[in-house]
């Protein structure tokens, strides 16, 4: 269920509990051996208004819990320091997202984004610059990432974007993307100093591994591993050599 079908759920259902309280007391009074439709002619105002007013508690109320319902998903699936979507979310959308490729005979590549030496930034200058770091690296990879890329944030300096409907030259041209925003990042780490970093970057696509999407996920790590190995401040494609 998504997050706008809870909201609309609550509101529903409060919908049916106001309607339920004209009718409770009507069944109260049959119970009781009152002529119910002598009373509704005589009262008709006094069972529009217990519904109205009961319609109004209610739905405020519904809107309410379903609001805080929405809250609460959404922060099980947002990262706290970047506002990016969580390894949560992200293990939840993979397996749909490859068998959705599957069904409607697509291909779909991932993107393994490692920041180079970020823990060195924590180090010599704090979790606080790192933070602000990480949420500006964040914002420049989704402003230039399309709508129907999936990025997430899987580690303390690591991110994944899963790419729908793409081959592995358009992974290969997203990656490039994804590098040279990263690397155009300038953020200040004390007064006077401001410095830039690098990301070391793995890809791989199903046009070219036939895998699960698991396993596609682990090439796409290791192939991030080759940039970082190979020098950093690239991209790497996952290949079977």
């Amino acid at each position: 269920m998504t997050l706008v079908d809870k909201r609309i759920l609550r509101v529903t259902q409060a919908l049916v509990l106001a309607a339920l309280a004209p009718i409770g007391w009507m069944l109260l009074q049959y119970l009781m051996g009152i002529d119910v439709y002598a009373t509704i002619r005589e009262n008709n105002l006094v069972y529009w208004y217990m519904f109205v007013g009961s319609a109004l508690a209610f739905v405020s109320f519904g809107f309410y819990v379903g609001t805080n319902e929405m809250h609460l998903e959404s922060l099980a699936i947002t990262d706290e320091a970047t506002e990016l979507h969580n390894e949560r979310f992200f293990k939840q959308r993979l397996p749909e997202e490859a068998a959705r490729a599957a069904r409607l005979r697509q291909h779909f590549s991932l993107i393994y984004i490692s920041l180079d030496h970020f823990a060195d930034i924590n180090s010599l200058y704090g979790r606080g610059v790192g933070n602000s770091a990480l949420k500006l690296i964040a914002n420049a990879i989704s402003g230039v990432a399309r709508k129907d890329e999936i990025i997430a944030r899987v580690g303390e300096a690591e991110f994944v974007v899963l790419l729908t409907d793409c081959s592995q030259g358009q992974a290969n041209i997203a990656a490039a993307r994804f590098l040279k925003c990263i690397s155009d990042v300038v953020f200040q780490v004390e007064k006077g100093k401001q410095i830039s970093i690098t990301a070391s970057i793995g890809l791989i696509s199903s046009e070219t591994n036939n895998s699960d999407e698991w396993q596609l996920y682990a090439f796409a790590e290791t192939a991030m591993y080759r940039a970082r190995r190979d020098g950093r401040n690239q991209v790497a494609a996952y290949n079977i050599d």
